[in-house]
């Protein structure tokens, strides 16, 4: 009898997981095959890119990392340690290439917290470290969201149907954010539902369910926001908007050597929705295949000539996507070959961050 368990118990546990990612890609499928044919119109807006303008935009996203870099120096400065730029831009690149492949943002965290260890950080910074970059990058992104549709419906004449969805969107954002507020202020009213909901996904996935470390994950969590307490936030959140304001540029940058000039209320919705879709739809490793056809189709709707968009969207997620992730692995061949770093003196200096 328990040797049929396994066998029977398998299908079970994946039928929910095939039919969302067939649901995923259906929607990226009908979103794509409209581009199909300006594919050969593309391929001529590629011929003639201005190329200056693409090596400002590769400048540009490097500049993105090394932001995410900054939000590590600037938090581990608040631990009176010191942390250079460089090595949180790797271990960021690294990060996220690991989670890519194994356990989506989670890996990632859990990689941030082993090299984080394994340097000259405590196992306490290192799990503020592990987790806040996320936080303050989501938020960020969330920030440049409302932007977005807020420009959309003040200057853009909404369908209904598109009235709906961004309507929908942005209620959902401002109650993430309120949520996060409240959270942070008494976390008990996050750690109950935070429970219903794991019984619930446990159950779904036929998993047995372990409470503790639901509220465990919600007190790291809120740890987290609090060791920015007192101004300590400013600097990492500084850090989270030039990541996302220098990974917004690339895009633009993108599109002006193609030949097409971005108002900003556009960039702002175009840039921000289509990512916001892509860390929901987490079954998809990166967003890949939804956010190229949800950006494609919401920039010809904001009027971009499709040929440019479709070129432009490509040539954003080669640069900000599919070469950092290559990147990212040799980043932590590197990472993982290192001896861990020895403290001295100077390690442990306060920092102005």
């Amino acid at each position: 009898m328990s040797e049929s368990n396994p066998s029977s118990g398998s299908p079970k546990k994946k039928w929910w997981l095939y039919i969302a990612t067939f649901l995923v890609l259906g929607v990226a499928i009908h979103l794509l095959l409209p581009q199909i044919s300006m594919i050969e119109k593309s391929l001529g807006v590629l011929k003639n890119m201005t190329w200056w303008l693409v090596a400002l935009a590769i400048s540009a996203q490097v500049l993105s990392y090394a932001g995410s870099g900054y939000i590590l120096k600037a938090i581990v400065a608040t631990r009176q340690q010191y942390f250079s730029i460089w090595r949180g831009a790797l271990i960021t690149l690294a990060s996220y290439s690991v989670g890519f492949v194994a356990g989506g943002w989670i890996g990632g965290i859990a990689a941030t917290y082993g090299w984080m260890s394994k340097d000259k950080t405590n196992s306490d910074s290192a799990a503020v470290v592990s987790i806040l970059p996320a936080l303050l990058n989501d938020a960020a992104l969330t920030a440049v969201s409302i932007i977005g549709m807020v420009y959309l419906f003040i200057v853009h004449d909404l369908k209904k149907s598109q009235i709906f969805y961004y309507g929908l969107v942005l209620v959902l954002l401002s109650a993430l954010v309120l949520i996060t507020v409240m959270a942070v202020k008494r976390p008990g009213i996050v750690k109950k539902p935070a429970v219903w909901l794991g019984a619930k996904w446990a159950k779904i996935r036929h998993q047995e369910y372990q409470p503790e470390e639901t509220i465990a994950s919600v007190d790291r969590i809120m740890d987290a926001w609090k060791s920015l307490d007192k101004g300590r936030w400013v600097k990492p959140t500084l850090g989270a908007f030039a990541n996302v304001g220098f990974d917004m540029l690339t895009l633009y940058l993108v599109f002006l050597a193609a030949g097409y000039r971005l108002s900003l209320g556009v960039l702002f919705a175009g840039y921000s929705l289509p990512l916001m879709l892509g860390k929901i739809a987490f079954i998809l490793p990166g967003g890949i295949g939804l956010i190229e056809t949800s950006m494609a189709v919401l920039f010809v709707s904001l009027k971009a000539p499709s040929d440019v968009a479709v070129i432009s969207i490509l040539g954003y997620r080669l640069l900000s996507f599919w070469l950092p992730t290559l990147f990212g692995f040799l980043a932590a061949i590197y990472l993982g070959r290192q001896e861990p770093a020895k403290p001295s003196d100077k390690d442990f200096s306060p920092k102005s961050g």
